[in-house]
């Protein structure tokens, strides 16, 4: 299985704050799961306006079950000293997307979700939105189709780069967006159903799309 391993600092905590120790171990456990294939992608998260590392987000691969991916969190560095807090979210294709079809047309013509203003950030920022379901229970019946489409429409209106369904035993969605600020993107997803109608919760991480091993050097 897919997940999204991400970790945010806590309150206060800095990088300047990290032992130099600490700082060769994180490097190290990062370095030792992408050689192995365990992970696939490795940004650093960053604070909106001073784009000081407060993190990570970290794609996974491989992992056979949430108790493994649960036990794999514990041992990243960063959480065993106690200097960030971390979340793990089984993802999957964006297969979601076939709820729209075959239905006569009927999504065909849908119109994209209109940027808010002209992308003019740095372009290696990219922002993530994951949206887990309070009830996984339920979500596909009641929003499953609904989130999908809304998902499409910041596609087609060059808002998604990259859509990621939630999988069990969790639901939801998980979106790489390109906005300006944390304000915008905001106002790109609050009309997701399941967002909408407080079924769902959400966080959201900005972050360096490549890859920053300088910051352990």
């Amino acid at each position: 299985m897919d997940y999204l391993f991400y970790d945010i600092f806590k309150e206060g905590k800095t990088l300047d704050d990290a032992p130099p120790a600490l700082l060769r171990q994180e490097s190290e456990f990062a370095w030792a799961s992408t050689r192995s294939g365990e992970t696939t992608r490795f940004f650093p998260s960053i604070t909106d306006e001073e784009n000081k590392v407060n993190g990570a987000v970290v794609h996974w691969r491989g992992i056979e079950s949430p108790e493994r991916a649960e036990s794999i969190k514990q041992e990243v560095p960063w959480i065993r000293h106690g200097f960030s807090d971390a979340k793990v979210i089984p993802i999957g294709n964006f297969t979601s997307v076939s709820k729209l079809f075959q239905q006569g047309g009927k999504y065909l013509d849908c119109e994209p979700v209109q940027r808010l203003q002209p992308f003019s950030t740095d372009p290696c920022v990219t922002w993530y939105v994951i949206i887990v379901a309070r009830d996984a229970s339920s979500y596909d019946t009641m929003f499953g189709e609904r989130d999908a489409l809304h998902c499409v429409k910041l596609w087609k209106g060059g808002i998604a780069e990259e859509v990621f369904d939630v999988v069990h035993p969790q639901q939801g969605k998980v979106l790489r967006l390109k906005a300006n600020d944390r304000a915008e993107v905001k106002q790109y997803v609050e009309d997701i159903p399941s967002l909408s109608e407080g079924a769902a919760e959400v966080d959201i991480l900005r972050a360096k799309s490549h890859m920053v091993w300088e910051v352990f050097f």
